[in-house]
Formats: C-alpha cells, sequence, structure tokens
C-alpha cells in the first residue's frame, strides 16, 4: 500500500543507540513480520515519526532529566550541548542525551519586493495566489441533498507535488501576466523540529542514567558543575525532574511514614503490656536492627534509598516480636508461676524462649533472600529491602537475647545505689540541653543586649552620622553658568557671543551653615546619651521586678511543700479521729489558697519574664542568677540636670544658630565671568566681568529669622520649666528612697529576726510536744507572711532607688 494512504507510519531513524546497521535490520525485519501477521499486508517505512532504539528494546525511563527553561529555542539547544558535555564526564552518568529540537525541513517562499513594487502587486494577492494553489481555497458551496460541501481550488496532485512557482502566473493591472518566480524564490531550510513547554516557558531536556552510583550524589554533583561552569543568561533556569523528582517526593512521604510506623509500634506495645517500661525496653529492638541495617547496606557497597527506607519500616514491625515474645513470658513466669527472683526469671525465660526467637528472625530472613540475591527486572528495587531487613534481624536478634534481658532484670529488681548513679547520670544527659538553654541571665548581660539591639539607639547613632554629613553639606557653591549666542547680534553677519560666571556667594553664610550643623550634631549627641540612660533603667527596673517575682514564687512555692505535708498529717489525724472534720476543711482551704497564690505568682512571673525580653530584646529561655533581689545602695548626691537638659539647651543653641543663619543671608553675595564675543568682519571681544547680589527685599529672610528667635525663646522657657520640675521630682525619689532605707533598716530586720525565731520555736516546742500541729502550722504561716512582706519592702526600696538614680542625671 501507498505510503501516503497509510494510516501508520513507523520510522526507524539512525542513532548512537545502534552498534551495527544489522541491528537495525533485524529490527526492521522482526516489525514487518508481527505487521504482516497482524494486518495481513505489506509496509513501507518512512521518517515523520521516531522511535527511539534503547526504549523500543528496553523501556527504560530517564532516572535524570535536567530542565532548562528560557525563551530562546536556539540559546536552549547550546546551552543544552555544553550542558550535556559536562555532565558525561562526571563519573555514574550515562545515556546523556539531548532533546532533538532541530531537523525539520521547511519551504520558505522568499518575496522581492522591490519587483513587487514595479509591477504595482501587493504581498497579499501573492499569498493567496500560493495559498490556493498548494493549500486550497474556497471557492464556493456544493449542496448534495441536506449535505453542504466546500468546494476547493488548488491545483492538480501532480502539479503540487513541488513547490514551483514557474507553473503560477500573476495577471499584471495592465493585463500581461508573469510567472511567480519572477518576484519569489523557494528555499529549503531546517526549522526547529518540536518546541517543548512547561508552565508557559521554552523547555528543553537533557536525560541521563544513573551509572553505578546513587541517583542523588550524582544529581548534588551535577547541580555543583553546572552552576560552576555553565553561565546562564538572565531569564534562563534549570530544574531537575525524572525518577531523581519521584525520590524526593518519595522522600518527604518517607519522612512522615516513619515516624508514624515508630509510635504506632510503641503504641501497641503500651497496649499490649499497660506499662510504659515494658514498651521502652522492647522498643529498644528498633536501634538494635537499624545498626544491622546500615551495616548491611555499607557492606554491599549500597546507598540509602527509598526502598531500603521501606525495608526498614517493615524491619522495626519485625524486630520488635522478639522483644514480645520474651517479654512476655517473662511476665508469665513472674505473674502465672510465681517466680520472684529476678535473675532465675530472665535466666530461664530466655533459655525457653531461645528457640522461638530465633525461628521468628530466620523464618523472616530467609524468607528474604531470594530478593536481596536477585538479578532479574526489579532487583534495584528489592535487593536494598531486603538486604536492610536481613542485616537488621541479625543485630536485632543478637542483642535482644542479651539486652532486653539485662534491662527486664534491672528494671525489675530493686534499685540499689549504683544503679540509682546511673539513673542520675542518665538524667542529667537528657537534662544537659535543656539546663544549657535555660542560662542564668545577670543584670550586665540584659544591658549590653539591649544597649546592643535597641532600635532606638541605633536609630540615634545614625542619626549624629546624618547631623555629621551636615559639616560636608555646609559648604555650598552655586553651579557655574555658560550661555552661547550665535546668530545676527549687531549686524546682518552671523555672530557669536560666549559667557561663563560663577556665584561665589557668601563665605559668611557658608560658615554659619557649618555653625549650624555642629549644633545639630551636639543635640544628636545628647539625644543618644539621654535615651541610653532611658533604656538603662528600663532594663534594670524590668529585671529587678522579673527577679522579685521569682523569689516570691519560690518562697509560696517552698511554702506550698509545708502546707501539703500539713493537709497529709491532718488527713491521718481525721482517719484516727484526733481532729475534726472542722480541722480537716481549714487544712484542704489553707492548701487551696496556698496553690492559687502559686499560680497567680506563675502568671506575675511569666508577664514580668514578657516585658524583660520586649524591654532588652533578649531571645530565647534563661533563669534567674539564684542569688535573690539585692538590696541597692543610695546614690550618691545628685550631679546635676545636664543628661535631661542637654537636648533642650541644644535645641536652643540650633534655633540661635538657625536665626543667625537667616540674617547673614540678607548680606550681599558676589559674582566673576568671563565673555568673548565677535562682531563680524572684522572684530572678537573678550573680557572679564563682576557682578554683586544685593537682596532689596528683606521681609522674607527677617520673618524665617524671627521664627528661629521665637524657637529659641520656647526652648529657654522649655528649659526653666524642665529643670524646675525634676528638681522637685529628684527632691521628692530621694525623699521616699530615704524614708524606704530607714523602713528596710529596721521595720525589715524585724520581719526576718521573726520569721526565724517563730520557725524555731515553733519546731521546739512541736518536739516537745507544748503545741499541735495547728498551731505549729500557723507559726509558719505568720513566717512566711513576715518574709513576703520582707520582700515587698525590699523591691519598693530598689524601685525607689532606681528612681533617684535615673533623675540624678
Amino acid at each position: 500500500m501507498a505510503i501516503e494512504d497509510a494510516d501508520i507510519m513507523i520510522v526507524l531513524k539512525d542513532k548512537e543507540e545502534w552498534t551495527t546497521t544489522q541491528d537495525r535490520e533485524t529490527l526492521v525485519e522482526m516489525m514487518k513480520e508481527k505487521l504482516e501477521v497482524v494486518a495481513g499486508a505489506s509496509f513501507e517505512f518512512t521518517q515523520p515519526i521516531q522511535l527511539r532504539f534503547n526504549e523500543l528494546m528496553t523501556g527504560a525511563k530517564t532516572d535524570i532529566a535536567i530542565k532548562i527553561f528560557g525563551e530562546n529555542t536556539e540559546t536552549l539547544k547550546t546551552l543544552a550541548d555544553q550542558a550535556a558535555q559536562l555532565v558525561e564526564n562526571i563519573p555514574g552518568a550515562g545515556d546523556v542525551k539531548v532533546d532533538q529540537t532541530e531537523g525539520l525541513p521547511q519551504l520558505i517562499v522568499q518575496y522581492n519586493r522591490t519587483k513587487i513594487a514595479q509591477y504595482g502587486l501587493n504581498i497579499e494577492d501573492l499569498n493567496t495566489l500560493v495559498r490556493t494553489a498548494f493549500a486550497g481555497e474556497s471557492a464556493g458551496v456544493v449542496f448534495e441533498n441536506e449535505r453542504k460541501f466546500d468546494l476547493v481550488l488548488r491545483l492538480e496532485k501532480s502539479a503540487r507535488e513541488q513547490l514551483n512557482l514557474d507553473q503560477l502566473f500573476i495577471h499584471l493591472p495592465n493585463g500581461t501576466s508573469i510567472p511567480m518566480s519572477e518576484v519569489a524564490s523557494v528555499d529549503y531550510q531546517e526549522g526547529p523540529m518540536q518546541v517543548s513547554r512547561e508552565n508557559a516557558r521554552r523547555r528543553i531536556n537533557i536525560g541521563v542514567n544513573v551509572r553505578n552510583r546513587d541517583i542523588a550524589s550524582l544529581v548534588a554533583e551535577i547541580e555543583g558543575t553546572l552552576d560552576g561552569q555553565l553561565n546562564l543568561p538572565p531569564g534562563y533556569a534549570i530544574q531537575y525532574g525524572g525518577q531523581f523528582e519521584n525520590l524526593q517526593k518519595a522522600q518527604r512521604r518517607l519522612a512522615i511514614a516513619v515516624p508514624v510506623a515508630l509510635l504506632l509500634i510503641f503504641a501497641l506495645l503500651y497496649f499490649t503490656f499497660e506499662k510504659i517500661k515494658y514498651a521502652l525496653i522492647i522498643f529498644t529492638a528498633v536501634p538494635f536492627s537499624a545498626i544491622g541495617g546500615v551495616m548491611a547496606l555499607w557492606l554491599r557497597g549500597m546507598p540509602f534509598s527509598i526502598s531500603a527506607g521501606v525495608g526498614f519500616i517493615a524491619l522495626f514491625g519485625v524486630a520488635v516480636l522478639n522483644g514480645i515474645v520474651l517479654i512476655s513470658y517473662f511476665n508469665q513466669l513472674r505473674y502465672e508461676h510465681g517466680l520472684t527472683n529476678m535473675l532465675e526469671v530472665v535466666v530461664k525465660g530466655g533459655l525457653t524462649r531461645l528457640r522461638p526467637v530465633i525461628m521468628t528472625a530466620a523464618v523472616a530472613a530467609l524468607g528474604f533472600l531470594p530478593m536481596a540475591l536477585s538479578t532479574t527486572n526489579g532487583a534495584e528495587v528489592q535487593r536494598p529491602l531486603a538486604t536492610v531487613v536481613i542485616g537488621g534481624l541479625i543485630t536485632a536478634t543478637l542483642l535482644t537475647l542479651i539486652m532486653l534481658p539485662i534491662l527486664y532484670y534491672l528494671v525489675n529488681k530493686k534499685l540499689n545505689r549504683p544503679n540509682v548513679a546511673a539513673a542520675a547520670v542518665i538524667a542529667l544527659l537528657f537534662m544537659a540541653p535543656a539546663l544549657q538553654a535555660q542560662q542564668p541571665l545577670t543584670l550586665d548581660a540584659a544591658l549590653e543586649n539591649a544597649l546592643s539591639q535597641h532600635p532606638v539607639l541605633k536609630n540615634a547613632a545614625l542619626k549624629i552620622d546624618q547631623s555629621k554629613l551636615g559639616v560636608d553639606a555646609a559648604r555650598q557653591l552655586p553651579p557655574t553658568q555658560f550661555n552661547f549666542d550665535f546668530g545676527q547680534i549687531n549686524s546682518d553677519l552671523i555672530d557669536y557671543h560666549f559667557s561663563a560666571s560663577q556665584s561665589l556667594g557668601n563665605p559668611a553664610v557658608n560658615k554659619q551653615r557649618k555653625a549650624v550643623a555642629e549644633a545639630s550634631i551636639a543635640l544628636s549627641e545628647s539625644e543618644l546619651a539621654l535615651q541610653r540612660h532611658e533604656v538603662t533603667t528600663a532594663v534594670k527596673q524590668a529585671y529587678y521586678q522579673w527577679i522579685y517575682r521569682s523569689e516570691r514564687l519560690r518562697q509560696l512555692e517552698d511554702q506550698a511543700v509545708l502546707q501539703k505535708k500539713f493537709l497529709e498529717k491532718t488527713n491521718l489525724q481525721f482517719e484516727f479521729g484526733e481532729v475534726g472534720r472542722l480541722e480537716k476543711t481549714l487544712a484542704e482551704t489553707q492548701h487551696l489558697q496556698a496553690l492559687r497564690a502559686i499560680e497567680s505568682a506563675q502568671r506575675d512571673l511569666q508577664a514580668a519574664s514578657r516585658d524583660l525580653q520586649k524591654t532588652a530584646f533578649l531571645t530565647g529561655e534563661f533563669s534567674p542568677p539564684g542569688n535573690g533581689l539585692p538590696i541597692l545602695e543610695m546614690p550618691a548626691a545628685a550631679a546635676g540636670q545636664a543628661l535631661f537638659t542637654a537636648p533642650i539647651r541644644q535645641e536652643m543653641a540650633v534655633a540661635q544658630q538657625q536665626a543667625v543663619l537667616q540674617k547673614k543671608q540678607l548680606a550681599p553675595e558676589f559674582s566673576l565671568g568671563y565673555f568673548n564675543q565677535s562682531i563680524r568682519p572684522d572684530y572678537s571681544f573678550q573680557g572679564v566681568s563682576a557682578g554683586v547680589a544685593i537682596p532689596f527685599y528683606k521681609k522674607h529672610q527677617r520673618a524665617l529669622a524671627e521664627q528661629w528667635d521665637l524657637e529659641a525663646i520656647m526652648a529657654a522657657n522649655q528649659l526653666e520649666g524642665r529643670s524646675t520640675i525634676l528638681e522637685k521630682e529628684r527632691a521628692t525619689a530621694k525623699l521616699q528612697a530615704s524614708s524606704l532605707r530607714n523602713e528596710l533598716d529596721s521595720y525589715g530586720r524585724q520581719l526576718t529576726d521573726q520569721a526565724t525565731l517563730l520557725r524555731q520555736l515553733a519546731q521546739v516546742q512541736l518536739d516537745n510536744g507544748e503545741i499541735d500541729f495547728f498551731r505549729y502550722w500557723q507559726s509558719l504561716q505568720m513566717a512566711l507572711n513576715n518574709e513576703l512582706d520582707f520582700l515587698d519592702l525590699q523591691y519598693q526600696y530598689v524601685e525607689a532607688v532606681l528612681q533617684v538614680e535615673y533623675l540624678n542625671q
């Protein structure tokens, strides 16, 4: 049958995959036989469709697809060829192939537009003629009963086989005709065979298969090589797909599946034995089996893959079976057979269950052995999975038979001192990260962090730098002006006139601008000093409040411990009839009040901690230093009001300098110039000029100067008021601090002494039987109230001292 009438055309294009022409001929004959058997007819082979030989024979998929995205097809092809050359030199990269994007033959009709214009023709008519002759154009409609068909006009089939323009004639407006070849020519060119797109961007693929290497490390090396040696133009990018993309998706799923599997195993163990200690003992088979799985992969030279990860999941489930067999029999010997000697339990149970444990592991390992030795299709998936399971079961079985009885013996045997010490060491190891995370926070560390991280202080420092730049900006020189005139200046002849002038400004004004800038620098520095002082005070207040809340919570918790003992003692006395329900209810109420007080203190401590973090810009967790709330010393006598009044003084100085600047701008400004002029036909003149600019309208500048004078007066008034207020606030703060210090020295000492005495006397009288437990508890409660009162008084004094320190600057 003819090719043009065939429904299917199969093409075998010569490729590097064919080692000899015999391979290709053999494949062609084989396909002919298959097709003849199916269709009962002979077929010819032509070239519009491409079947790659390696895909036809093996059906393999590309392991790594390197996708290059860009805008230009030719540039993409060039970059893909360069990338393929780089990838071919990387160990483990095989079958590097670039998508075939070129090679499609095209017939291009090129018009001679000059001749077309000479003959009075146009492109649209010529395109219509070519399209009608070879593609066909509708010339009307034909009706057959109820059906309608287009009547298409085109050349005969024999004339259409070649695009011969000599057989097409064009009718000119003057009635003559010329062949199409007179104004057009036909060229054969190669064009793009395919243009692939992804997400509306052009793309070209580079296929890479992996040989004797894991795909993840190969992609990492390819990515590093292309990033370092392949220069991508702007707008071009590289992505990696193929089986590697499936690997990434599988890794993300595996990261969820493994933890979920481990949690489910642990939950089932807990539901089986109803004790966490037994579930933890059996769960040790998981790390024991993981050791063997990793070693087996290493011995066989296999990388970790997704199938290996699935093998670990299966391994964990099988490995815990040995532990279940052992622990369940140990418990059976203890609770059903009445054995109490732990050593006898583990020895007898281990010997009895030795054979079942080994058989459980051996059956699973032997079942996976054919997969581990597989070399057929799918071996790349089966071998890692089976290797992990077999290697893990070997180590899990050996370690389970040794370690599980030891752990069971230690857990159920009464703890002696060496075991307690070992448990303490283990607890410290687990608590080390938490202890390291919560480092004691000192006041110096909080201040240092606040002064270095506070954005207000950073902006104040930047404002100083900004003001310093004003010194350089103070020296202003107006731009130089150039003029050039050309034309009839003095006569009918063409003349030119060139001039240049430079305004010198007023040197006194520039000097005054510098004085204004220096005053602004001093203002910025004074503002920074005041802001640092305010930040320091705020951090100290937040820090000491945090220490106070911590100490208060500690004292309440200590008292709650005694309150719990008191409640237990009261409940015991109530059971024996020594006290009545009133005393029992009173103890329960006091215990409830103690718990509520602790919760309130915890909320206050959390609020104080957040306030300290916000004020000092701290992150992470921290703990109090442990030395309690200090008693600060009274500050020395006030050194003055320089720190608070300095910004106002500098604002007044800046306003005064600005007023002087506005007044000096009323002075004249001078300028110098040069000119060169021609008077044709015989003369050319040049010279210099000097000028002065006198501001006659002075109302504007005088108004500005008066505004700054008023600004300086307002600053002076603010300075006076601020100084008066500061003096009164300082006196009030000092009086309050002195009063609290006297109260602390006298009343505070009595509170602490009485609290200590109350505890001592209550304990002695309780031991001698002189008072009952209720009076003993009342004494302890009174001692706690004294200590809390002393802590409150101490904190009030610290706040007063901080206020005095703040106002003494």
